[in-house]
């Protein structure tokens, strides 16, 4: 049997959701691709709070290290909710993705686009890919770079990775916003005239003309204001020339889906590994001090262990000799099951290290010792330290790690105790990268406790018998609460 999950857009905003398809003939492409509702109206809409008709994935502004004029871009998208009505709209802000952009060169090169948005007005089905560009001197050459960034993405959808056709290619519309520059602006580049002249001047630059396609626009500063740009894109999904057949836009769509709420793309069995909104929130944050570890807690299923292996995969690009990722758990059979599993979803895991915390005296107690610290961090290159299953080092000593961070970001607060322990401690200032430490507190092996019962008003209720951590030391953990999903061949 084999049981996956096909997401589904129809007429009434909802999902067409079907699980376990067993020994039938192996769906059609067209039914493959109906795609995307109840999942989204379940999942986005309740879960994050937002909608009904406008959706982002994430729900907000995500930490980028380039986001100037993006954010205002992102809340001009989430405004339109209220300014069109009959508009549904689910959009994608920074999106990065793998693919093969020329087939006779089938190299997989990694991809990031600032804005992938998927909208429905009055039956009509419209895609849009929007790059965000804020340079302090734009010139002629950036402004073909644009170009050249946007087209890449159709090249991509259409090449070896997707094959999407290409008609379907020519109906995604392509858009440049440019929040810094007004259309009035004077051009000193050399390059094109030589001499001053106003900015994009000639009609194939000029805001609101086709560039490269027959669907795409310039937007700057002006067109930001006020209802100007709602009222730009209103002209845009009114223009039924542009519009996509449906089973294209929801192929897509899903692609898109899968890139923004998937983890992982398991090559060899043609898995796709989906996180939920906390997981996808987790994998959002920002490098931090490494003195500082981030604490990540989830009770079982959860998706924790599989968080750590999309950190992972979206940090190889980075990885190298002196910038490596560790992986660092309590049994062998996690250590086998993850490096499998990266090695399949990466192929190359070169400076991907992988070790049982019970079996490698060296690793045991690092972030007691501020030597081990500084030798694993600055003098191995492991810049990336992910500890799981970190609950078997007991309930007692997560409670004292959980204590020594609160006593790091909160060194004013009186109610910590004088004894806090100075866990984390390095010789040098501000080593930047990840170091998290995840547990499940209700899973520990080195504590006894499980689930009992107790009578309150004559009704036997259940308790957790044991140790535990106190909530109060739990304020700078990261909670995972939603469930991840697996879908196989979408």
């Amino acid at each position: 049997m084999i049981s996956f999950i096909v997401l589904g857009w129809n007429e009434s905003w909802r999902m067409v959701q079907t699980v376990q398809e067993s020994c039938q003939p192996e769906a059609s492409a067209k039914d493959n691709w109906k795609v995307v509702s109840d999942y989204i109206f379940r999942e986005f809409t309740v879960l994050t709070g937002q909608g009904p008709n406008v959706i982002s994935i994430p729900d907000k502004f995500p930490t980028m290290s380039d986001n100037i004029g993006k954010e205002e871009v992102f809340q001009k998208l989430k405004s339109l909710e209220q300014n069109i009505k009959g508009l549904k709209m689910l959009f994608f802000p920074a999106v990065r993705y793998s693919g093969v952009k020329n087939s006779k060169k089938p190299l997989q090169t990694i991809q990031s686009l600032d804005f992938s948005i998927f909208c429905e007005f009055r039956g009509f089905h419209f895609a849009m890919f929007v790059e965000v560009k804020c340079p302090d001197d734009i010139r002629h050459p950036d402004f073909m770079k644009t170009n050249k960034q946007l087209d890449t993405h159709i090249s991509t959808l259409q090449e070896t990775t997707f094959n999407l056709n290409r008609q379907a290619g020519r109906q995604i519309q392509l858009h440049a916003v440019w929040p810094s520059i007004s259309k009035k602006d004077i051009c000193h580049s050399p390059e094109s005239c030589g001499k001053p002249h106003p900015r994009f001047q000639s009609k194939t630059y000029q805001s609101d003309q086709s560039y490269h396609t027959s669907n795409g626009s310039h937007i700057f500063r002006e067109d930001l204001d006020g209802d100007n740009f709602s009222n730009w894109f209103k002209k845009q999904i009114q223009d039924t020339t542009k519009a996509m057949e449906k089973e294209d836009w929801m192929r897509v769509l899903s692609l898109y889906m899968v890139q923004s709420c998937g983890a992982l793309y398991n090559k060899m069995e043609k898995y796709f590994y989906l996180l939920g909104q906390d997981q996808k929130n987790l994998l959002s944050l920002p490098p931090h001090d490494m003195s500082c570890p981030r604490l990540v807690q989830g009770v079982s299923g959860t998706g924790k262990t599989l968080t750590i292996c999309a950190k992972i995969e979206e940090l190889q690009h980075e990885l190298g000799p002196e910038n490596r990722a560790l992986y660092i758990c309590f049994n062998d059979n996690l250590v086998t099951q993850v490096r499998k599993m990266l090695k399949q979803c990466l192929g190359n895991i070169q400076y991907v290290s992988f070790l049982n915390y019970e079996k490698e005296e060296d690793i045991q107690n690092f972030y007691k010792d501020t030597d081990k610290m500084e030798s694993w961090i600055n003098q191995k290159g492991f810049k990336h330290i992910f500890v799981d299953e970190a609950e078997d080092l007991g309930v007692e000593e997560i409670s004292r790690i959980c204590q020594s961070i609160s006593q790091m970001l909160e060194p004013a607060d009186k109610t910590m105790s004088s004894k806090t322990p100075g866990y984390f401690r390095m010789k040098t200032e501000r080593n930047v990268g990840h170091l998290w430490m995840v547990f499940d507190p209700f899973q520990s092996g080195r504590d006894q406790h499980g689930l009992g019962s107790k009578e309150v008003d004559g009704d036997d209720q259940l308790v957790w018998l044991g140790n535990k951590v106190k909530e109060s030391l739990l304020k700078h953990v990261v909670n995972l609460r939603t469930i991840f999903r697996m879908t196989i061949s979408i």
